[in-house]
């Protein structure tokens, strides 16, 4: 899958062992294009808001949450109406999860104010915005495992039926070679038998 968010090229790993599976910041954003939704969409910006623009109105929440598993900072763009668009810095990692949303925008990410959780969660709409998406987080990679669990036990089981089978064939083909008769055998057992035959049809004549 080819990525197109800011930073994307830039990887950095996760801190917290609590996320299953997320390991580096493509892979939590392969998670949210399954969790972003009209509902995790700034009430602002939903009338704007589709499947086809996905990361509109969800950066401050995305970052805050991409603290919680990389850790670093949240920086934020100032934008025109006085609002800031949220990123995060990991380390020197510059990378930004939401970007999309911008087109063909150049954002300048660099000499921006750090941003705060504190700030942003006094607001109670956008804290149970964030809950919301970290609640669903936790459900897909739960889920997902689950999953992952399911199909590893269905190869598991498919290996051993094909080594018992594989085994069965070869007992029945040892059974085979010891209870069969040779085909030779059997036909000299019934040259004997008709020999035996014929000598006794040829006693009953002479008799």
């Amino acid at each position: 899958m080819s990525y197109k968010f800011y930073g994307n090229e830039n990887q950095c790993f996760s801190i917290n062992p609590y996320f299953k599976n997320i390991r580096l910041q493509t892979d939590l954003y392969d998670a949210l294009l399954n969790i972003w939704c009209f509902y995790s969409c700034a009430p602002r910006l939903r009338d704007k808001w589709s499947v086809d623009n996905i990361t509109l109105g969800q950066c401050s929440i995305t970052a805050f949450l991409a603290q919680d598993i990389f850790g670093g900072k949240v920086y934020g763009v100032p934008r025109p109406d006085g609002s800031f668009h949220c990123y995060n810095e990991v380390d020197g990692v510059v990378f930004d999860l939401t970007s999309e949303q911008f087109g063909d925008e150049v954002l300048k990410y660099y000499d921006n104010p750090e941003q705060f959780r504190e700030v942003h969660f006094a607001n109670e709409e956008k804290r149970e915005r964030y809950e919301y998406l970290y609640d669903e987080l936790q459900y897909y990679l739960a889920l997902k495992e689950k999953k992952r669990s399911f199909y590893h036990n269905i190869r598991v089981l498919i290996n051993i039926i094909i080594s018992c089978l594989l085994l069965l064939n070869i007992l029945l083909a040892s059974s085979t070679d010891i209870i069969l008769p040779c085909p030779v055998v059997l036909t000299e057992e019934i040259t004997l038998v008709e020999d035996r035959d014929n000598e006794e049809e040829d006693d009953e004549d002479n008799d």
